[in-house]
């Protein structure tokens, strides 16, 4: 296994490199995971945190998402750091406790960008596959993202899949949409 983190912007999205396929591996520990109920009523001192389902925009993409056969959690990601993790062995997307925190705009990010990767496993065979470059257009912000250590000896494909993710991470809904088109029989 090699351990790749996505830098951009303090996004913290972290993905695994399996076998040649971008993958993003949730924690084996599943006492780690609490459920949408327990995400709903998350407070810290400063109030109620972003939840799963108390936002309306949130709510609407984890239906869209669960539609598609995909559990969205709230939990503790495998890799230290991610904000949000796709595994497509389990079609299981993660958000970090810490990412729920930072409120709803960093929890509509990291989804949109594991969205993505969601899309990139349904290009290659099905949610439940390793995944697949979409064949869009990458943004020259996408590509520095990439400029650090972690992408050194990533394969063009790991690095095309990373750029597109990256490219609609800040595209509002650009990364369910795709998943929808790219996911729906």
């Amino acid at each position: 296994l090699e351990q790749l983190e996505d830098v951009d912007g303090g996004l913290g999205v972290a993905d695994v490199v399996i076998s040649g396929a971008v993958l993003a591996v949730v924690a084996s520990n599943a006492g780690g995971l609490m459920s949408q109920a327990q995400a709903a009523s998350m407070v810290n001192d400063d109030g109620p945190v972003a939840t799963l389902m108390s936002d309306s925009t949130i709510s609407g993409q984890v239906s869209t998402l669960e539609s598609l056969g995909i559990e969205v959690v709230v939990g503790d990601p495998s890799i230290d750091g991610a904000s949000a993790e796709w595994d497509s062995s389990s079609r299981t997307m993660t958000i970090s406790s810490e990412t729920m925190e930072q409120g709803s705009a960093a929890v509509l990010q990291a989804m949109n960008h594991e969205a993505v990767h969601v899309a990139q496993s349904c290009s290659a065979g099905g949610v439940g596959s390793g995944g697949a470059a979409l064949g869009i257009g990458t943004s020259g912000e996408a590509a520095l993202a990439l400029q650090h250590e972690v992408y050194e000896g990533v394969s063009e494909e790991e690095k095309l899949m990373e750029m597109e993710a990256y490219t609609l991470t800040n595209q509002a809904g650009a990364g369910i949409d795709a998943a929808v088109q790219h996911c729906s029989a």
